[in-house]
């Protein structure tokens, strides 16, 4: 998937994670097409996946709910940054 054309860089974090980096211009782009399709796939396949748009982070992970934050916020920062979660 090419950044010019998807507004979405993808790229690979520590141990587990893949980051998708969301154009801010284009918030919604990294739910669209062969973006979105990729994100199931990582996430069904046990990858954690986490969104950034500008200062929002998302962060998907199989059997977790979504989680929302902002970047300030330094307890939604440990989790994504590899703090495991408890169910």
């Amino acid at each position: 998937m090419r950044p010019d054309i998807s507004h979405v860089v993808i790229t690979r974090g520590e141990s587990n994670t893949i980051w998708f980096h969301c154009d801010p211009g284009y918030p919604n782009n990294w739910r669209k097409g062969d973006t979105g399709q990729l994100l199931n796939k990582l996430v069904h396949a046990g990858r954690k996946v986490i969104i950034t748009v500008a200062n929002k982070r998302m962060v998907f992970e199989k059997g977790f709910p979504p989680v929302h934050f902002y970047d300030k916020d330094p307890l939604s920062m440990e989790q994504a940054n590899g703090t495991p979660r408890s169910k």
